[in-house]
């Protein structure tokens, strides 16, 4: 917040923080409630249209339909740059060509797309793709994804997952991740809308289910875990669904937005959160600060 030409973003005398500035009864300056979930809980991967690292400068590459050409956008505050965004994109389309993590592993885990023809879309005929107000990435079920398969970084077990996404189209799986590129092998998430089906999560041909069945395009903000002895749990909007037991998996590395030929989600991610451990008893505060921000629920 600006006080005149002064930027501030913190304010101390000596050690002690100050929370709020007045000028008489009128408040010009208060300290903001934010929370940057990768400060507190370390998550290993961390993408999204919002800043979830205090120290994050950059949030996607973007390419534009005019040229070609290539930019980073980064945050204005705590929310994507669109204005930036919007201006180097033009009266044409913005493709999505790299996710940065914000994670605590760092560019290890951006997530790509070199092929111009699967990279997702931000930015339509100018216009900013949306989910709920708020900038989405729109997937067109067909063959956009973005990935990472330089190494596995993330475990087949002790993981926890958190999402927000939105799937357009009635009877599909809606795929939000999955971490093996071969076949059903694999550990899977879905925004799912299968014909009366509540999937969510998958290891293998094992799912646990949302807690209900959501055939709409709403957002979602949809929690998944499995422990170290492959007990599947999941959530949905806060709900509690289903449990199971799952069986090992291979891994080697991350699709976002599909299941390599398999399945592709029709639909839109704002935000993917991985952990390399158990976060059941976090789940609460860490879906609170999430739908806190995009009010999903």
């Amino acid at each position: 917040m600006k006080i005149g030409s002064l930027d501030i973003t913190d304010l101390k005398i000596g050690t002690t923080e100050i929370n709020e500035v007045r000028i008489g009864s009128t408040l010009v300056w208060e300290r903001s409630s934010y929370v940057y979930l990768v400060d507190v809980y370390s998550p290993v991967a961390a993408y999204s249209l919002r800043k979830l690292s205090s120290t994050a400068t950059l949030a996607i590459r973007v390419r534009r339909s005019s040229d070609n050409a290539e930019t980073d956008i980064g945050f204005i505050g705590n929310d994507l740059d669109t204005a930036t965004l919007l201006s180097f994109v033009g009266a044409g389309n913005g493709f999505i060509a790299k996710q940065y993590n914000q994670g605590v592993l760092g560019g290890t885990a951006d997530i790509s797309q070199t092929a111009s023809v699967s990279q997702p879309r931000i930015v339509n005929a100018g216009v900013l793709d949306t989910r709920g107000s708020k900038p989405a990435i729109n997937f067109d079920g067909v063959n956009d994804t973005l990935n990472n398969f330089s190494s596995a970084f993330l475990n087949i077990v002790s993981m926890s997952y958190f999402s927000v996404s939105n799937n357009d189209v009635s009877d599909n799986a809606g795929i939000i991740h999955s971490q093996y590129s071969i076949n059903n092998n694999t550990i899977r998430t879905f925004c799912d809308r299968r014909n009366a089906f509540k999937r969510h999560l998958a290891v293998v041909s094992t799912f646990s289910d949302m807690s209900t069945f959501r055939n709409s395009a709403d957002q979602r903000l949809l929690s998944s875990f499995i422990d170290a002895a492959y007990n599947m749990s999941s959530f949905d909007n806060g709900a509690t669904g289903t449990t199971a037991t799952g069986a090992v998996v291979g891994n080697n590395g991350l699709n976002l937005g599909s299941q390599t030929t398999l399945s592709y989600l029709n639909g839109t991610i704002q935000e993917f959160i991985a952990f390399n451990s158990y976060q059941s008893a976090n789940r609460i505060a860490i879906e609170s600060n999430i739908n806190d921000y995009y009010g999903i629920y």
